[in-house]
């Protein structure tokens, strides 16, 4: 009994105090969290700077996944955990952190943060991954809380974003509960960008960069916004952490000749090119459409030269077209 009333004067304690509301349970088929100006109540911040809060809506008439992108110690993994920090507290009976929070009850909340192995076990880091996202996937329901950080990064870039993105539609299409994806995997941002239960959201920042456009310092400024970060500036926290220079100028040509490279071999959609490449793909696809038919086949001579004079132009106007790719993307 006594630590009962320990436990009851400990949450009353905490809920009186200021910047904390009453939690509301809704009754809907969809599930929902809706929490405004949410904070983390034990994280620790400097004596000089506040913590920042964020809102976090999602599920009801928004999509019941979101997926997180921002740069690395941007605050994505403190998003993750304040949201079930504040299921958890409202669940209990206490108050929660924000100005207000809405949402349906949670059956379970499933995580899977951070990065170990089971060395006696004989269980790789990426073997104890798969392990709980494994069971993440068996076991949660339409009711559930389920977060994912950073899924995938244990194995080759190709295998981790095809895990990642495949994980993720399930979660959103299959299983349809409340889902916090945080990624820095780019690309699951353009593939699913129209998918009708998937969101994206921020962790935003301030990027300085010189009269070269050579970035110096990336500051954050730890909001969850809509949208989508463009690049993690995993060089930056590299330079804050003390790495050497000489590395960090190298870190920063090569990844520089990286994203070149995939920027070049990257496909793009018709309402991505501009209009000379536009013209150049409806003229390459009328002759295409002229080959199908088999006309080519009854053309004289002289018309047949004629015909492959115009393919030859052709492919000088697509060179011409394509001859800087990058700049289009």
């Amino acid at each position: 009994m006594l630590s009962r009333i320990d436990c009851i004067m400990s949450l009353h304690s905490v809920s009186i105090g200021g910047g904390f509301c009453r939690p509301v349970i809704l009754q809907s088929e969809k599930p929902v969290l809706k929490v405004i100006q949410m904070k983390h109540p034990t994280v620790k911040t400097a004596a000089d700077t506040d913590f920042i809060p964020n809102d976090i809506i999602m599920g009801g008439d928004e999509a019941c996944s979101i997926v997180v992108t921002g740069p690395n110690m941007g605050g994505k993994s403190t998003i993750l955990r304040s949201a079930c920090v504040a299921v958890i507290m409202a669940q209990l009976g206490c108050f929660v952190p924000a100005e207000s929070c809405e949402f349906t009850l949670v059956d379970r909340i499933f995580t899977r943060i951070g990065a170990n192995d089971r060395i006696m076990a004989g269980e790789s880091t990426f073997m104890v991954e798969l392990n709980e996202t494994s069971n993440i996937i068996r076991h949660a329901t339409p009711s559930s809380l389920v977060i994912l950080d950073e899924l995938g990064r244990g194995t080759s870039t190709h295998d981790g974003y095809a895990l990642a993105r495949s994980i993720l539609e399930y979660v959103a299409d299959v299983v349809g509960c409340l889902c916090l994806f945080s990624t820095h995997y780019f690309e699951l941002t353009e593939e699913m960008r129209y998918h009708p239960n998937i969101d994206f959201y921020k962790m935003t920042c301030e990027v300085q960069k010189d009269e070269n456009g050579k970035i110096l310092d990336v500051i954050f400024t730890y909001q969850f916004k809509k949208g989508v970060c463009e690049k993690s500036y995993g060089i930056q926290v590299a330079k804050k952490a003390g790495v050497p220079m000489d590395i960090i100028d190298r870190a920063s040509i090569v990844a520089e000749d990286f994203e070149q490279g995939m920027r070049a071999n990257k496909p793009m959609s018709y309402d991505q090119i501009n209009d000379a490449q536009r013209d150049v793909y409806e003229s390459l696809r009328a002759t295409a459409e002229e080959l199908a038919s088999g006309e080519v086949d009854s053309l004289t001579p002289e018309l047949f030269q004629q015909f492959v004079q115009n393919l030859k132009e052709q492919q000088l106007a697509v060179r011409k077209a394509y001859s800087n790719f990058s700049t289009f993307i």
